[in-house]
């Protein structure tokens, strides 16, 4: 990933949302998936179409926490109803402060 796009924690440890969002794309029904920091906690957008499968996907997120490093974690878990503005190449459009 782009050091731009590094999540850097109060303990010093770097996080790649890339790597999260790849383990997380992988969960079914989730469509699009953003992490970043958000009040020193690893946060996962997710834009799922099928919102009957929030449960499930929240269910396979604890899931997928026990199988990484906890400082890699996700914290907290928002579900959008639309999906993320994207760039002319198709990929969503990260904001920075």
């Amino acid at each position: 990933g782009r050091k731009k796009n590094l999540i850097i924690l109060d303990n010093g440890k770097n996080v790649s949302p890339e790597e999260l969002e790849t383990l997380i794309g992988r969960i079914e029904n989730v469509n699009e998936v953003l992490v970043y920091e958000e009040n020193a906690l690893i946060t996962a957008e997710i834009y799922a179409e099928d919102t009957n499968a929030r449960g499930q996907i929240e269910t396979d997120i604890r899931a997928l926490n026990k199988t990484i490093a906890g400082y890699k974690q996700i914290r907290k878990i928002k579900f959008r109803s639309v999906e993320f503005e994207k760039t002319t190449t198709k990929k969503i459009k990260r904001s920075y402060k």
